[in-house]
């Protein structure tokens, strides 16, 4: 199988807490979790997921754009 690289910019804490929430919890690395993820949608799939910030307040991600936007801006 050919495979092929993508970088992305993160902060080095960002990357290190992902790493370790996937390996101890989902028993994956951080780049099998990406490539399931780019997998689905590749596959035209969609992908439903939620996102909760320090109160436990939740969103879903598939609001609109704009709401799903100003609830990450508060919570960063």
């Amino acid at each position: 199988m050919t495979t092929t690289m993508i970088s992305i910019k993160t902060k080095p804490e960002i990357k290190k807490k992902a790493m370790k929430y996937f390996e101890e919890n989902l028993w994956i690395s951080l780049s099998a979790w990406i490539n399931i993820f780019l997998h689905h949608i590749a596959q035209g799939k969609k992908m439903d997921f939620s996102l909760s910030d320090e109160n436990n307040n939740w969103i879903e991600a598939n609001e609109p754009a704009e709401k799903v936007v100003d609830f990450l801006k508060k919570i960063k």
